[in-house]
């Protein structure tokens, strides 16, 4: 039934976007959703993807929470500066930043502006990546690695349990002794 109205609704979103010579918004959003309806083997590992990110709940709170916490601190710290109406504006735009900063994707280009004006301006940076990217960011990572390797032990231990399962009921099968077809000489 969903899977249905999602590719109804994919083919309305083509129609109009044929007749309105526009690109179809609403088709592309519904890509994934399709794929994920129809696949299966997608829908279990999203499925897995979810239980272990509920169990790494606490330490994404405490990375969002981290990161928030210092884009305040260097919106008060850089106020008035070219750093901060750069990199540290608005509360978002420094969220912004600092979280590309803790992936290392912009780490340098954050910091130059402040780095240019002082040495010492690099230490709030400096700071803020060993606490988040090497503890936080390691401990999240920590915490996926255990998930998924508790994971992998429960999927061993239960193909062991349905070979037992299934060794004992071949055996209960074709054992002569319990039949009374083996003769004693």
């Amino acid at each position: 039934m969903i899977f249905s109205g999602a590719i109804f609704l994919c083919v309305i979103s083509n129609i109009r976007g044929v007749v309105a010579y526009d690109f179809t918004y609403i088709n592309s959003m519904m890509r994934p959703v399709i794929i994920i309806l129809f696949f299966p083997s997608i829908r279990a590992n999203l499925k897995v993807v979810l239980i272990d990110l509920k169990d790494s709940l606490m330490i994404l709170v405490s990375i969002i929470v981290t990161i928030l916490y210092f884009a305040a601190f260097g919106m008060y710290l850089y106020q008035g500066t070219f750093e901060g109406y750069t990199t540290f504006d608005t509360l978002g735009d420094g969220y912004y930043n600092l979280l590309m900063t803790i992936t290392t994707t912009n780490f340098p280009d954050v910091m130059l502006f402040a780095y240019n004006v002082s040495w010492v301006n690099s230490l709030f940076f400096i700071v803020y990546l060993l606490f988040g990217w090497f503890f936080l960011i390691n401990v999240l990572l920590g915490i996926i690695f255990d998930n998924y390797k508790n994971r992998i032990q429960q999927r061993t231990m239960k193909s062991i349990e349905n070979r037992i399962v299934y060794i004992m009921k071949f055996y209960e099968e074709y054992d002569e002794e319990d039949k009374g077809y083996l003769t004693i000489r």
